[in-house]
């Protein structure tokens, strides 16, 4: 009787120990290549080294979510930006500051880089609207985009709080007033883009109140809005405020969604940037200039960018710009904050960052 090891058979010493895969690690455990237990909000190899723990925005998105955003990102936007130079440099640069914050190693060379490539964009941008702009505004849509997602991806800079800032007003903002404009003239700017017939079926959603996800919404909008029409009757010029205030309750009322088969809550990012692509110059020039009401419709905007906390690209911008607001707030107005800041410390997004 042959008692040596079938041919197929390895010796035990040999053996690989399996265990289970870690799919859905943190970034952190990722990075390290050990193994992750995918506990929320901190794994405890994080916990225990005492490290920033943060997983990929993809591993909260569910797998019916992600078929909705593959198509544009991979068989869309990748043509676009093969034919448009302005439009490649700044999904390059983007990727280059995501880079930066996953290696900390490389962080000054893919920031510099980053920043190189936004400013070769910027210029490419300026000089497609000089020309010709209504015969690509897909790309200048598309580029748009890339500079806000840029904006957010350099974190967090003294002085600099996305919207205004310390010094002059940010150049993207300057450049998307240009885009809007064209995007309004060309309807058609993003199905030159996103053709209709390629898009999949949408799962199955239905609307949801915000008030179920932020608690105190409406009695805080209402109260703003009194208060804004309070001053208005006393000082026309409290109008130019009806507007972001109008935009930031219907953003909020579009933002949420309740996935049928799972019962879960969809958070519909889109619509939270469409607050910041809607905004008009005056209101922006009021920012600028931090007038106290500006600041106070901006705090209560924190509140619906803090549910996507968790994107790599927007952690640490909410409590960047509500340190800033509270600082540059007239007393008179700090009541106006109790509501935003609450509801930013006991927001899901923010508890599950």
């Amino acid at each position: 009787m042959n008692d040596s090891p079938r041919p197929t058979e390895a010796p035990s010493y040999l053996a690989r120990k399996t265990h289970r895969k870690s799919r859905l690690g943190c970034l952190e455990c990722k990075r390290r290549r050990v193994k992750c237990d995918e506990t929320h909000p901190a794994c405890n190899n994080c916990t225990r080294r005492s490290t920033p723990c943060n997983y990929p925005v993809s591993n909260a998105t569910s797998p019916r979510e992600r078929p909705r955003k593959v198509p544009m990102w991979r068989d869309h936007i990748p043509k676009v930006a093969f034919k448009h130079n302005y439009v490649a440099q700044l999904i390059l640069a983007f990727s280059a500051l995501h880079l930066a914050r996953e290696d900390r190693s490389r962080e000054a060379v893919c920031v510099a880089r980053s920043t190189a490539l936004e400013s070769a964009a910027i210029s490419g941008m300026m000089d497609a609207l000089s020309k010709d702009a209504s015969s690509n505004p897909g790309a200048l849509w598309v580029a748009s985009m890339m500079l806000c997602f840029c904006s957010f991806g350099k974190g967090p800079q003294p002085g600099q709080y996305l919207v205004y800032s310390e010094t002059r007003e940010p150049e993207w903002l300057g450049l998307l007033q240009g885009v809007k404009t064209i995007s309004e003239t060309s309807p058609n700017a993003i199905s030159s883009v996103i053709p209709t017939s390629d898009k999949p079926v949408a799962e199955r959603t239905e609307p949801m109140s915000p008030e179920q996800v932020v608690p105190g919404l409406g009695k805080a909008l209402d109260d703003l809005r009194s208060s804004v029409d309070a001053f208005r009757a006393e000082d026309p010029s409290f109008e130019k405020y009806l507007h972001p205030l109008d935009e930031l309750r219907n953003c909020f009322g579009s933002a949420f969604e309740r996935r049928i088969d799972s019962n879960s809550i969809k958070i519909c990012s889109h619509m939270v940037f469409a607050w910041l692509y809607r905004l008009e110059e005056h209101y922006l020039a009021t920012l600028q200039a931090k007038r106290p009401m500006a600041l106070v419709i901006l705090a209560h905007y924190l509140v619906l960018l803090s549910q996507l906390e968790g994107y790599w690209y927007i952690h640490g911008w909410v409590p960047h710009i509500m340190e800033a607001v509270k600082r540059q707030l007239h007393p008179a107005y700090q009541q106006w904050l109790q509501w935003p800041q609450s509801s930013i410390l006991t927001s899901p997004a923010a508890s599950a960052a």
